[in-house]
């Protein structure tokens, strides 16, 4: 599988935490049954209004939990769903033992699947394309997999205003071992508008909160790296992050995480 050099860059990067690891990442929040139970809510009438045998698409879907979690939803409906999921990372794919799950290993910036899903998921995954015009090229890619009057549903971690939304992306490219993210804030419907989607709101799922020693653990982030991440907190005037801040050895950095449908325009 050819992989696009900043797909590369982050598996590499997140190689502590890929496969069984996964689930323990910042406090097992994306495994959380309130984390799981706020998408599946937050989307009931979207999910509701899915035609009775949906093929559902997960991308970027890591062990693919979340896709696993909304068929069952799906089929307490009546339905009766298929389950495809793409990761670019073999290991994550590895521990999904649902013999019914398609698995598929693919870069998100390169799928063709050359067919159309009534329901596409993705969760706090866009950030990992680094500029605006890589995250439009990932919702092209997307969008070019919805079926006539499919939805898009995102959870994406993100910061109230782009003044945070700066920060936080300084604190993540200040150490290769992160590496470079571009959080969602509220320029997000012009992202959707360039690829060519309508998007709205759905809600909120509950904030992640974590700290220095949540990326020491999944980054192995030095000393010297955790100091230089205060000091660019403690550089900025503090109006302007509220969800970021130091603590008395580190810092914690909070983040909202809206859920959106969208459709094609």
């Amino acid at each position: 599988m050819a992989l696009f050099e900043v797909t590369k860059r982050n598996i590499h990067r997140d190689r502590r935490v890929l496969g069984s690891n996964w689930s323990r990442v910042y406090g097992n929040y994306f495994s959380d049954e309130q984390v799981l139970r706020a998408f599946v809510d937050l989307s009931s009438r979207n999910l509701e209004a899915l035609p009775k045998k949906p093929k559902v698409l997960y991308v970027c879907s890591g062990t693919g939990l979340l896709g696993e979690y909304v068929v069952q939803h799906l089929r307490k409906l009546g339905k009766m769903p298929s389950l495809t999921i793409v990761d670019a990372s073999q290991a994550q794919l590895d521990q999904n033992d649902n013999p019914a799950t398609r698995k598929v290993l693919a870069d998100l910036l390169g799928l063709h699947l050359h067919e159309k899903f009534d329901l596409v998921i993705m969760r706090s995954s866009l950030d990992y394309f680094h500029t605006p015009a890589l995250q439009v090229a990932a919702l092209k890619r997307v969008k070019a997999h919805m079926a006539s009057g499919g939805i898009f549903i995102n959870q994406c971690a993100a910061l109230p205003t782009l003044a945070e939304r700066k920060l936080a992306n300084d604190i993540y490219s200040s150490s290769p071992k992160i590496g470079k993210r571009h959080f969602q804030s509220t320029d997000l419907p012009w992202l959707y508008a360039k690829a060519g989607l309508a998007v709205e709101k759905l809600g909120a799922a509950p904030q992640l909160v974590l700290s220095a020693s949540d990326h020491i653990l999944r980054y192995d982030l030095s000393s010297i790296e955790v100091r230089l991440i205060r000091r660019l907190i403690a550089k900025t005037p503090r109006t302007r992050h509220q969800l970021i801040k130091t603590t008395l050895k580190g810092y914690e950095m909070t983040f909202d995480f809206p859920i959106y449908a969208a459709t094609k325009k």
